[in-house]
């Protein structure tokens, strides 16, 4: 890998994550950036801190255009190599002092914070400009594949790309498809469940409101029977011929028995 000068780091092991938003670099190799970038602005006002990162005392727009790009160089699976660039607008920073009022650029380009960490992390700064392939299919190696524009790639061999004849780029584009309807058939299924539970609550809701319905005319109808019931009671109760018409009846009862 390299900046301002062609080669400056070589033979370090690089992890890409994309939780991450710099490029960390270990401690050796970022004392090795840090020499190259002075060399690089002997007369900018450049500084760099003991503990983690490098700042100019300007604005981002006044550097840029000058500024180099970030060269990463990985084997490929042919035994050549590539490298990527990465431009500065990727790694460089607006930033204001609060205290001195003063506006700075930061460079992404940071410091492991732990001494005995001896690899690269390549985060979003390098990400961005690059399509990042992991294998899944290798828990073990966790092997990647990288794919960027042409223009952005200088190498022996071209930057690996997707192969539409490659079994695995079809055994990948077969399991993102399977993947797809198996997703919109998990939903369709959610809907129609959903749908079916509606309709038997609200079918359930108009039974129970019909069955309440029906409760309550029922009384009404009861009460109405009780009360006819009694006010036939009354009327006979009230008739002074009842008790003598009731008696001459049983009488006559009484005679046809003999």
């Amino acid at each position: 890998a390299g900046f301002y000068t062609e080669e400056v780091w070589k033979g370090w092991h690089a992890l890409i994550d994309p939780g991450y938003p710099f490029i960390a670099l270990p401690k050796q190799a970022f004392e090795m950036f840090k020499n190259d970038l002075k060399k690089a602005y002997p007369d900018a006002p450049v500084t760099c801190s003991d503990d983690e990162w490098c700042y100019f005392v300007s604005k981002c727009s006044k550097i840029i255009d000058g500024m180099p790009d970030l060269q990463f160089t990985f084997p490929t699976t042919t035994g050549e190599s590539a490298t990527y660039r990465v431009p500065a607008a990727s790694f460089l920073f607006d930033d204001r002092d609060t205290r001195t009022k003063l506006d700075t650029c930061h460079l992404g380009v940071v410091r492991q914070r732990f001494s005995d960490l001896d690899h690269f992390v390549l985060g979003s700064s390098f990400m961005e400009n690059f399509y990042v392939v992991f294998d899944g299919k290798d828990t073990n190696v966790n092997r990647i594949g990288l794919s960027a524009n042409p223009a952005t790639v200088s190498s022996e061999t071209k930057a690996p790309s997707a192969n539409p004849e490659d079994p695995s780029s079809r055994g990948a584009s077969g399991s993102a498809a399977s993947l797809v309807v198996g997703i919109i058939a998990t939903v369709v299924f959610a809907v129609f469940i959903a749908a079916v539970t509606t309709c038997i609550c609200i079918r359930k809701r108009k039974q129970d409101k019909l069955q309440k319905a029906k409760t309550y005319f029922d009384s009404l109808k009861t009460e109405e029977e009780g009360e006819q019931i009694e006010s036939e009671a009354s009327r006979t109760d009230d008739n002074p011929n009842h008790f003598l018409k009731s008696t001459s009846e049983t009488a006559n009862e009484k005679l046809v028995g003999d």
